[in-house]
């Protein structure tokens, strides 16, 4: 009998600690948050990051920009000085 409870404390644990964060992923889903898991090189423990939709918006003009300016530098005519 105390092996079964030992057994299950964990799972009920995982349990509890599981469900917070669901319901603070859908409540920012709601709200235009997108929530994703990811695992950064180096490590094997995920994050969570969350994001507005204007904080995608943002990063993905800033993205545009750096991309068109290597386009405009790689397209330029080589200087006579090099």
């Amino acid at each position: 009998m105390n092996r079964f409870l030992v057994c299950l404390l964990p799972l009920a644990l995982a349990a509890c600690a599981a469900a917070p964060q669901a319901d603070k992923a859908q409540a920012g889903a709601d709200a235009g948050t997108v929530c994703d898991r990811e695992t950064r090189t180096g490590t094997l423990m995920p994050t969570t990051r969350c994001t507005t939709a204007a904080e995608r918006e943002a990063a993905q003009r800033a993205a545009q920009s750096v991309g068109d300016a290597v386009r405009q530098q790689s397209s330029a005519p080589p200087s006579k000085g090099s």
